[in-house]
């Protein structure tokens, strides 16, 4: 059997964080494509967010996890927000990925349609650069659809607050891009920033043989899915790439979940696995649940061929064990709706937050 190795240092600089070098292999928009009307935005489905009065009084300071899709697969990503120079101003730190700039934000009421939300906006139309590279800028534009075609637009990039703190953006099928004058560049998807709700911990390796205590907040958005329970972990290590576990009773499995990309050499770069078991037919995780606690043992960012790029020993989870989205394979249409928060009380009127909805045997997340 191979025996796992560590990598030279210089080779493990990542985790999977996205870099500005990550960013700069991107799409390219046709100039001609770029919508300029605002009415556009009429025509995207909203979110249901409870609409406000006033703007409450709230700090939105702290830590966060950024969750979204970009090129067809989800990630998420640690944030901070921190407060700014002037009233309601904000800087969103590591917003998406970790060499991105302190994006500036406003909190205010944002308006959309004849309603007013509380809401964390960041200034769109080029007007805030995400990363350079190269010296060139990538500046960030609110993006959605034409029909089929992909498209920015000149408005705001709102985040609507939740009653939880959360902060979600409020169009289907919409996100944000970031695109340097020549109009090349990337977009996410329905991007949010949650409040972790988990925490990992354990002892992280330096090098072949000394550790160091480390701890990392997650979110873990948890599922039930056609008869199983699924519990999505992003934020383990740092990296952007979700660990993916299904649970059964007290034990925990994930197989060829990807976990990181290395340059190995000059010209090589190489994906790396979630891993604890000394099996080279596959990556493989192997964990025991207990509640909320999910307990590892070793766990690896491993390529079998180059080593690892991460590894911890006395991993553990702990929290986000509360079922936050649930999908079932059977629906009754006729059936009557229920509501029930996120600690499985029923909730009559469900307002200003998430919540599960039942409605016959199909079970799934909504806001309200």
């Amino acid at each position: 059997m191979k025996k796992f190795y560590s990598l030279l240092a210089a080779a493990a600089l990542s985790v999977g964080m996205l870099s500005a070098q990550n960013f700069a292999q991107v799409r390219t928009l046709d100039n001609q494509a770029v919508a300029s009307n605002k009415s556009a935005l009429a025509t995207k489905s909203l979110k249901a967010v409870a609409p406000k009065a006033d703007l409450p009084n709230v700090d939105l300071a702290g830590e966060y996890m950024t969750v979204t899709t970009m090129n067809d697969n989800k990630i998420g990503a640690a944030c901070q927000i921190v407060k700014g120079q002037g009233e309601n101003q904000y800087l969103i730190k590591g917003f998406i990925f970790s060499d991105a700039n302190d994006i500036p934000a406003t909190y205010q009421m944002y308006q959309i349609g004849d309603k007013a939300y509380a809401a964390l906006v960041i200034a769109g139309d080029n007007q805030v650069t995400f990363f350079s590279d190269s010296g060139v800028d990538y500046k960030l534009r609110l993006f959605g659809y034409d029909g089929t075609q992909p498209t920015v637009y000149p408005d705001d990039i709102p985040f609507l607050l939740l009653e939880d703190g959360s902060l979600l953006f409020p169009f289907e099928d919409m996100g944000l891009a970031w695109l340097n004058p020549d109009m090349r560049g990337n977009w996410v998807i329905e991007p949010g920033m949650f409040k972790p709700n988990a925490t990992f911990t354990g002892q992280e390796y330096l090098d072949n043989t000394n550790t160091e205590a480390a701890s990392y907040p997650l979110y873990i958005e948890t599922t039930s899915r056609l008869g199983a329970e699924w519990r999505y972990v992003y934020g383990i290590g740092g990296t952007i790439y979700p660990l993916n576990l299904k649970v059964n009773g007290n034990q925990a499995t994930a197989t060829d979940a990807l976990g990181g990309e290395a340059r190995v050499d000059q010209t090589t770069t190489a994906e790396f696995y979630f891993c604890n078991v000394e099996d080279t037919s596959a990556y493989k995780v192997e964990a025991t649940v207990n509640g909320d606690n999910i307990s590892f043992g070793t766990l690896m960012i491993i390529n079998f061929d180059y080593g690892w790029l991460a590894k911890w020993d006395n991993a553990v989870i702990n929290g986000g064990a509360a079922i936050n989205d649930v999908t079932a394979d059977v629906i009754d249409e006729n059936a009557p709706v229920e509501y029930f928060n996120l600690q499985g009380v029923r909730v009559n009127n469900p307002e200003g937050g998430l919540f599960i909805m039942r409605q016959g045997n199909k079970v799934t997340k909504v806001i309200r």
